[in-house]
C-alpha cells in the first residue's frame, strides 16, 4: 500500500552554485551548502548526491545535508575556468 505519493519534484533554492577555493584547501573543505524546499510536505526526507560524475565533479562530494566538499587537491587552474556544480 502506498501512503504518499511525491507529487512535487524538490525545488533548489538556486539553479548554480559558486565556490571559489584556494589550490591549497586541505581535503574535506566545506565550500558551499545546497538547500531545497519541497510542496509535498510532510514527513519527506531530502537525499542528496552527485549523480553521474564527470571530470568536473570528481572532486566534490555532498553530505546528507547538503553541504558540498572538495574531495581532493585542486590542480592549479586559471581563473576563467571554474569548476561549476548545478542541481539537474
Amino acid at each position: 500500500m502506498i501512503s504518499d505519493i511525491n507529487e512535487f519534484e524538490p525545488q533548489f533554492e538556486s539553479s548554480s552554485y559558486y565556490a571559489t577555493a584556494l589550490s591549497t584547501s586541505p581535503v574535506g573543505t566545506a565550500l558551499f551548502s545546497v538547500s531545497t524546499s519541497d510542496a509535498d510536505g510532510g514527513d519527506n526526507s531530502i537525499t542528496y548526491s552527485i549523480l553521474n560524475p564527470t571530470d568536473n565533479t570528481l572532486n566534490f562530494t555532498v553530505d546528507s545535508n547538503g553541504v558540498v566538499r572538495n574531495a581532493g587537491r585542486f590542480p592549479n587552474v586559471p581563473e576563467d575556468a571554474p569548476q561549476v556544480c548545478e542541481p539537474i
